[in-house]
């Protein structure tokens, strides 16, 4: 579950190309049969396209079995006499598809980011899947896509025209404030409310040396500081409160503008400066590795700010190597009994396909088959990995034919009140296929107690991680924009380093708090104030 955001790079498409951009030998018949155009059934003849890949980890795949050949794969070729042959396979993805572009070698279907998306759209290389969307999507997909909301699909959509199937961001995954439950008992204190109360909290950790260690600290921090959605190491709890949104663009007072370069954030490096100065921010987090940021975690800190699932890692060592110890986690602080969070880039990845494939149904059958598989959501699903797979075999998402995942927009909360439920009943018969095998560890939690360390890392993710990321006191302000500019591609590598910079410096003391007007200044005259053009520009032609 743990995550890694990736920056990809740019896909360069020249114009050049693309009279000799087309698919390869796809194995489909030569005219389209619209009566094909449906959810479901069995070619009469084998239909087969070629898929681009990201290089995975294999490691879960049964001997003998391959990512061309192996159980997902076997049940598309049953279900619907489908077959994907695999192009190309590569640990670098965005080298191996601008290789692809260049040599006119395109895959029928790729998994693609949006700056790669856009590219490929804007170059009129990929298909209009509205017809195909409409006739073969299943309702199983359907459903899903639709729980998002009714405009997911304008995000892959242009002049009316459906460019690919998404993968959404589903819901609950921001950063949340976890906290030692053990150091909160032993000093009789109740979970703090306000910004104020964590401080106070996280000064009597640092005062009574609660780690006992000499070392305590009341949090560590990546050197990014805030602003990375859903990520660990991020102070976003704090910053979010009172109004500031770094590294993000938000709209205020009726515009389009950089949430790093407000006022409000401006307040809020001062205020991470004062809580440096008392050491309660970690005095070495500007220059921590990650391995070392977990090694705080681990054995000195009384705070982590991280999403639902991050228990299983850093918090869990601590566990290791003090039983006794504990975390819990809260939507906190909050200043007006609300916990004000923001959402997550609405598209994560996006399927396209050539425009030149003969077939667009047959990938829309094949992801209706992969999302039924994946999530054991038709009885053909059902019965084929229970013969596939012995007990709660894992199998990856990404071994599927396609590797897409299209979750339910609401997924970690229904998971959480299935849990619940089955906790409050003792019985986990109900729950859906994929949470049996949590269920299975969190039933043997005994609170108070001392625990196997898998069973407190599954009831501390699921039990404790899930109840506050989807506690109602929270409220989820969209970002404005979440995509990329054209100037960006030249300019935003030095405006981040002179951002990130900045922060740095004014929290740790090396300059006044006064020089993040210089830095708004400088940051608008160096490129930021034409990317700010662009981006309201994008933003009003939605």
């Amino acid at each position: 579950m743990k995550k890694v955001v990736t920056v990809l790079g740019s896909v360069m498409i020249g114009s050049i190309l693309l009279a000799s951009c087309g698919t390869k030998d796809s194995g489909a018949n030569a005219e389209v049969n619209l009566d094909e155009y449906k959810p479901y059934g069995k070619y009469e003849e084998p239909i087969k396209f070629t898929i681009g890949r990201a290089q995975r980890d294999l490691s879960y795949m049964a001997e003998g079995d391959t990512i061309k050949d192996n159980p997902a794969s076997r049940f598309l070729k049953e279900q619907t006499n489908i077959e994907a042959d695999v192009a190309w396979e590569s640990a670098d993805f965005n080298q191996k598809l601008s290789l692809s572009i260049s040599t006119g070698d395109i895959p029928d279907v790729m998994v693609v980011n949006e700056k790669q998306y856009k590219e490929l759209r804007d170059n009129g290389l990929l298909a209009d899947l509205s017809e195909v969307y409409e006739k073969a999507a299943s309702d199983n997909v359907k459903e899903r896509i639709n729980s998002y909301g009714e405009d997911i699909l304008t995000h892959v959509s242009q002049d009316g025209k459906l460019y690919s199937i998404p993968t959404p961001y589903y819901y609950y995954e921001q950063t949340l404030t976890w906290l030692r439950k053990d150091w909160l008992e032993e000093l009789g204190e109740d979970l703090p409310e306000t910004t104020q109360d964590l401080h106070d909290l996280a000064a009597k950790f640092v005062e009574k040396d609660m780690a006992k260690n000499g070392k305590t600290v009341g949090f560590t921090l990546g050197d990014w500081v805030a602003g990375s959605f859903g990520s660990e190491f991020d102070a976003a709890p704090i910053f979010n409160q009172h109004g500031s949104y770094p590294r993000q663009w938000i709209e205020k007072d009726g515009e389009v503008v950089y949430g790093s370069i407000q006022p409000e954030t401006k307040e809020m490096l001062g205020l991470m400066k004062e809580w440096y100065d008392e050491g309660i921010l970690d005095k070495q987090f500007a220059v921590r590795s990650a391995e070392e940021r977990e090694g705080v975690i681990t054995d000195s800190a009384g705070i982590h700010f991280a999403p639902w699932w991050s228990s299983q890692f850093a918090m869990a060592e601590t566990i290791k190597n003090n039983p006794s110890a504990d975390w819990v986690a809260m939507a906190g602080p909050k200043e007006d009994g609300t916990f004000q969070t923001f959402t997550g880039t609405p598209v994560v990845r996006y399927v396209v396909v050539s425009k030149d494939y003969e077939h667009p149904e047959a990938v829309m059958r094949a992801i209706n088959n992969v999302t039924d598989f994946n999530f054991s959501l038709t009885d053909e699903a059902v019965e084929y990995r229970a013969e596939a797979f012995e007990g709660d075999t894992y199998f990856p998402w990404y071994y599927a034919p396609i590797d897409y995942k299209l979750e339910n927009a609401h997924a970690n909360k229904n998971d959480y009140e299935a849990l619940v439920k089955a906790k409050e009943t003792g019985n986990g018969d109900d729950l859906p296929t994929h949470m049996k095998g949590s269920w299975e560890l969190i039933k043997q939690y005994k609170p108070g107690e001392q625990n196997d360390i898998k069973v407190w890392s599954e009831n501390s993710v699921f039990m404790e991680g899930l109840k506050a990321a989807t506690d109602e006191a929270s409220v989820y302000n969209d970002m404005a924009f979440y995509g990329t500019t054209k100037t960006m591609d030249t300019k935003w590598v030095n405006l981040q380093k002179m951002e990130n910079e900045t922060f740095l410096r004014i929290i740790m003391g090396e300059e006044p708090l006064d020089n993040f007007d210089k830095f708004v200044e400088s940051w608008t005259s160096t490129g930021g104030d034409e990317i700010t053009k662009e981006v309201q520009e994008e933003v009003a032609n939605k």
